[in-house]
């Protein structure tokens, strides 16, 4: 345009002039007109250099208010859009977390079965017979020999095969005898079986839970659980116009939420141990918080006839209609507050003191261990394949000059 008409012609004119082009640029969103000055820097440098050079002279000598603000007037990083989304996806995966942690409590959770061995593995009989016919080392010279020793050495991998199948239905038949007799010992509230199963219950969970205890029909179970930082300090909301942003809960909120979630984990913790031990008439729960060495947040005594009933809009509600729960708050705020050690409580924690000192045992419904052994005998499998080869002939062909 040039730097006289600019500083003579005042915006508003020039934009008259032109009303199409000036209608056109009203109607283009901002990220389109930044790519088109961006395309046109690159495509004409020398263009871009004279239009910078035209702005620092009208700027100098007519500052234009509404050009260029300072970085002190722009809008505050924290509260501008791009900021806010990012707060809002923040908030919005620790949601999902925490919605997770207060639904936790209404799984459901089937009795435990008599559980089955893993199924033996399968022989590879091509395999076999590849490593057999090699070991055989059949001339290459001598057709009758050749055929004669990849036959001798194809009956021999049949025979090995069959041995190897009916040594692993052996081996399967034998750990489902071993977990018969452990179900049995578990319907029969025997310590060791019922510690076992609710034990192995416990650590398929998605909370660090572990048995104390086990006298006649009761078992005494602990979960560890995170501090107050599990319920993030902001909340995704949508804005009234639709934009996304993120609210500032307020402590007696998160204490609220945070409360909601330990009941919620005892519960489900309760639920568990119930459902692995078919027998077993009463569950006793401590909750403990990562905190110190460790402070008693949640205590509860509950039955399964309890536990069957226990259904209510709250984790807590649903923990006092299966049985005794203890949980204590402070202050205006409502905090979740250490429980006194006397009674129940003291009672459990001596339980937890005792296990962090006792030898740890082997699962017997550990289906890992039974897969280790079938592995075990496969690979045996494979190295006695290595040394298999059908007995050579009496003399050895000779071969052609």
């Amino acid at each position: 345009m040039g730097i006289v008409k600019r500083l003579l012609i005042p915006r508003g004119v020039r934009r008259a002039t032109h009303p199409v082009r000036t209608a056109r640029r009203a109607v283009t969103p901002r990220p389109i007109k930044k790519l088109s000055r961006t395309a046109f820097v690159v495509t004409n440098p020398l263009g871009a250099i004279e239009g910078a050079f035209e702005n620092a002279v009208v700027d100098a000598l007519r500052p234009s208010r509404g050009r260029r603000r300072s970085n002190l007037s722009a809008t505050p990083t924290g509260r501008s859009a791009v900021a806010r989304e990012g707060r809002y996806f923040k908030a919005l995966d620790g949601q999902d977390i925490l919605e997770a942690a207060l639904n936790l409590y209404r799984l459901t959770v089937a009795p435990s079965s008599p559980p089955k061995a893993p199924a033996p593995l399968a022989v590879d009989e091509n395999k076999a017979r590849k490593t057999v016919r090699r070991n055989a080392h059949p001339p290459l010279f001598s057709p009758r020999e050749r055929r004669r020793r990849l036959r001798a050495a194809d009956e021999l991998a049949a025979f090995e095969v069959a041995q190897e199948r009916g040594r692993r239905a052996a081996l399967e038949a034998d750990q489902q005898q071993r977990l018969d007799a452990t179900y049995v010992s578990l319907m029969a509230n025997e310590p060791e079986a019922v510690r076992a199963a609710v034990g192995s219950a416990l650590a398929a969970m998605p909370l660090d839970a572990s048995v104390l205890a086990v006298e006649g029909s009761r078992v005494d179970i602990a979960v560890v659980y995170p501090l107050v930082d599990l319920v993030p300090s902001e909340a995704p909301v949508i804005t009234p116009t639709g934009r996304p942003s993120a609210r500032k809960r307020t402590q007696t909120e998160r204490n609220d939420l945070y409360a909601e979630a330990i009941a919620s984990a005892g519960l489900a913790a309760l639920k568990v141990a119930a459902a692995a031990a078919p027998e077993i008439k009463r569950v006793r729960l401590l909750v403990i918080v990562a905190q110190g060495g460790g402070e008693p947040v949640l205590a509860a005594d509950v039955t399964r006839n309890g536990l069957a009933i226990a259904d209510s809009a709250t984790a807590r509600g649903s923990l006092g209609r299966a049985g005794d729960a203890l949980m204590a708050f402070k202050g205006r705020t409502s905090a979740v507050a250490v429980l006194a050690r006397q009674g129940l409580v003291d009672e459990l924690l001596a339980s937890v003191e005792r296990v962090a000192d006792a030898p740890r045992h082997a699962d017997p419904f550990d289906r890992a261990v039974f897969a280790g052994e079938q592995e075990e005998l496969a690979a045996k499998f494979g190295v006695r394949l290595q040394t298999l080869a059908p007995e050579p002939p009496l003399h050895e062909p000779t071969q052609p000059e």
